[in-house]
């Protein structure tokens, strides 16, 4: 099944109708999101620059190592482009299973949530121009990772 989306546009006094194949819209938010456990997973420092905003604020929902306490971690784009570019969270690709869930969705924003080998992500990513870029990502450890430490 698709749908279309129809948008309808002022330009100087005058109406313009501009119509989106939300079906591409929807591929395209899915493809950014994926590609971001795409890229952690493969050791990609390309993609995963790629399709971050320069912006991003990365914040995850993990358990202190000393004090087992829920703590909040702090990444921004810099800091995960060089996190994948070390590899520490690649694994085989036969194991990254990544699974999108689109939330919510506008013409310009969307919440997508992520489900992969090790970890959940909820993405909230923009339209920026004519890219979807990631800008806000919640995550949390479904279990745990090998890169945790023990």
């Amino acid at each position: 099944m698709q749908y279309w989306l129809i948008m309808a546009y002022r330009t100087q006094g005058e109406g313009s109708e501009r119509i989106v194949n939300t079906n591409d819209e929807l591929a395209a938010i899915e493809k950014v999101c994926a590609s971001m456990l795409r890229a952690w997973y493969g050791g990609n420092p390309v993609e995963m620059e790629s399709v971050l905003h320069d912006d991003l604020a990365k914040r995850g929902v993990v358990e202190h190592p000393r004090t087992k306490k829920s703590v909040i971690s702090h990444s921004g784009k810099k800091e995960m482009v060089e996190a994948t570019r070390s590899g520490i969270g690649k694994i085989p690709e036969g194991e990254w299973a990544i699974e999108t869930t689109i939330l919510d969705y506008s013409e310009t924003m969307a919440t997508v949530r992520v489900r992969s080998a090790y970890l959940i992500d909820i993405c909230q990513v923009a339209k920026i121009g004519d890219e979807w870029k990631i800008v806000n990502v919640l995550w949390k450890p479904w279990r745990t990772p090998p890169w945790f430490p023990s």
